[in-house]
């Protein structure tokens, strides 16, 4: 194992463990069968990219490279109606951001809001989420 693969397994097994996941819950999310993330873990595999993509994603909020920095291939790559489109050129004027800014906000709003969610109690039980 090289220490690139073996430091990625360490950071994967802490992270998956501050966050309360099980080795299925990240199998699942990864789209990918719960063999691979215990290889993953013992260092004997290495993330793909798209994998990693997921990973800064899920755990972090980093928005892939496209939206961070925009081009022509974001318009393509969201697959927006123009209709939508103005919609996000208007809400992003008025937030006094580009396009790619305001949807990034947006995002991350988004998983901040779900990921808050996930840790509230149940209404109806008590327990949480």
């Amino acid at each position: 194992m090289n220490r690139v693969t073996e430091v990625t397994a360490e950071n994967l097994r802490f992270i998956r463990g501050t966050k309360g996941m099980t080795q299925e819950e990240l199998a699942e999310m990864l789209g990918i069968p719960i063999n691979a993330i215990s290889k993953i873990e013992s260092g004997s595999r290495s993330l793909a990219q798209s994998e990693k993509k997921l990973l800064d994603l899920y755990f972090f909020g980093k928005l892939p490279e496209g939206i961070i920095r925009p081009s022509e291939e974001l318009w393509q790559t969201l697959d927006f109606t123009d209709q939508e489109w103005k919609i996000v050129q208007t809400h992003s004027n008025r937030a006094g951001q580009t396009p790619a800014q305001w949807i990034r906000t947006q995002i991350l709003g988004y998983l901040a809001y779900s990921a808050a969610a996930q840790d509230t109690p149940d209404q109806k039980d008590g327990t949480a989420g």
